[in-house]
């Protein structure tokens, strides 16, 4: 099965997946020093070098993923906005990451999916259209009419 991975970092969370059948052809992450080290470790994988909040860049994630057929989708999302290791601070705009996991779910449409994170992100909240909602409450709703 062919995956995605975003916010890839070096490609640790990505160590035995192709031992078990999980090839990620696709991965995205921000800063260059760790795309060069996951491109080194991953050839056969396709590396975005990018801020996924930039349109061309989820763009182009979302089209390789489309491409390469991925049905698997591996997320983790910056948690230091949400972590009790992290300052907890509410308008983290790190937390608002996980707007653009949700939509890579709902475009790419894997048949799997793995978001890790820490447990606060259940209860972290995040602002949308001036109101503030629940993470995981967001995730069903904006999830639950695709699957």
């Amino acid at each position: 099965m062919n995956g995605v991975s975003l916010f890839s970092s070096a490609g640790i969370a990505e160590t035995y997946f192709k031992d078990n059948g999980i090839n990620i052809l696709v991965a995205s992450e921000l800063i260059k020093k760790r795309c060069d080290i996951h491109s080194w470790l991953y050839k056969d994988c396709h590396t975005i070098c990018g801020d996924i909040t930039e349109p061309e860049v989820f763009e182009q994630i979302k089209n390789e993923a489309i491409k390469n057929n991925c049905k698997f989708l591996i997320a983790t999302p910056p948690c230091q906005g949400m972590s009790t290791a992290g300052l907890q601070k509410k308008d983290d705009p790190r937390n608002r990451l996980i707007l653009h996991v949700i939509n890579a779910i709902k475009t790419i449409k894997p048949k799997f999916v793995i978001i890790e994170n820490v447990p606060e992100i259940l209860t972290t909240t995040i602002e949308i259209n001036n109101q503030w909602i629940n993470i995981d409450t967001l995730l069903n709703k904006e999830l639950s009419n695709d699957y």
